[in-house]
């Protein structure tokens, strides 16, 4: 009975990854002739199909994004990425090119990179830059540092409702004091 199940579950794997390759692959084409419509025909034209397809006005631009960096790119190697790289890791690139964040060789780049270290979605997220140039890092690092100061402006130790060990929380506050000095530094913040 385990190989009857292991074996339904294989074929239950491959009917998976069938369906979501057609799916990948039916997305492209739809950035593709999205690339076609999103500026290039009346004002309407973008709106409709968003309703269409029951997405947003901003959904239905960003994947005329990736149709447009497809076009873009050497004929021999847009194919090439086409079929090695997924959309949603033409979707985290798309944005950063079409904003001149990344050139071209930028692009290939990545996507080699990608393919190199089977990177998930995620994992390249976290490497590449953000639409305004900086590394998802540097901003975390940034939102780290206001989140803290305000945890340490707070009044808490005075609340009536402090229910921490008061030498803990001190201790605490002197080790954020340490890491905020030592991340403004390094992201250049001080």
């Amino acid at each position: 009975m385990t190989n009857n199940l292991t074996h339904n579950y294989q074929l239950a794997i491959e009917n998976a990854i069938k369906h979501w390759v057609q799916s990948e692959d039916n997305k492209f084409e739809f950035c593709v002739i999205a690339a076609e419509i999103v500026g290039k025909y009346d004002e309407g034209a973008t709106i409709e199909l968003a309703k269409k397809i029951e997405r947003s006005v901003s959904s239905v631009q960003n994947y005329a994004r990736v149709g447009r960096l497809w076009s873009a790119m050497n004929p021999q190697k847009a194919e090439d990425y086409r079929f090695e790289v997924q959309y949603s890791f033409w979707s985290l690139l798309a944005p950063l090119w079409d904003n001149k964040v990344i050139d071209m060789q930028g692009v290939y780049h990545w996507m080699d990179e990608k393919i190199a270290n089977k990177w998930t979605v995620e994992k390249m997220r976290s490497l590449l830059p953000t639409n305004d140039g900086k590394s998802l890092w540097k901003k975390s690092a940034k939102r780290f540092l206001k989140t803290t100061a305000e945890f340490m402006d707070a009044e808490l130790i005075s609340s009536p409702a402090f229910d921490v060990d008061v030498e803990q929380y001190k201790k605490t506050v002197r080790a954020l004091r340490l890491a905020r000095g030592r991340i403004a530094k390094c992201i250049g913040d001080e």
